[in-house]
């Protein structure tokens, strides 16, 4: 099956930093982007196993990005990781799964490989 490859988008350079850490040592394949733009840009050269991104985000918020991805690839996964709480009731409409910052590394982990195991991906060639 190979490596998994995960994109984090998040416009804060530490919370990008310590995401790779924490996911390197799970062997993951990562690639980062800033904002919103720059992910859309990525997903449409490479293929992702799963999407992970912050919420409040310059230029275009996690909940378009997640727009767009689902508009162009449904199958793709997209956890939120966000500090703003007021938010989690809209991503529970949208039946988005998040993760509430802070979050322990466990849970982190915990729920990257739920999603990459329960959600299957054929191998898409885009």
């Amino acid at each position: 099956m190979g490596e998994k490859k995960i994109l984090i988008v998040d416009d804060e350079s530490s919370v990008r930093l310590m995401m790779i850490q924490i996911l390197k040592s799970e062997e993951y394949q990562i690639d980062v982007a800033e904002n919103g733009r720059q992910a859309i840009d990525l997903i449409g050269k490479k293929s992702y196993d799963l999407i992970v991104t912050d919420y409040c985000m310059p230029e275009m918020d996690g909940l378009k990005l997640m727009m767009a991805i689902k508009a162009r690839y449904p199958d793709l996964p997209v956890l939120f990781v966000t500090g703003t709480e007021s938010i989690c009731d809209r991503l529970k409409e949208e039946g988005a799964a998040f993760l509430l910052k802070p979050f322990k590394i466990f849970e982190l982990k915990n729920k990257i490989e739920n999603m990459l195991t329960i959600i299957p991906r054929p191998d898409l060639d885009y």
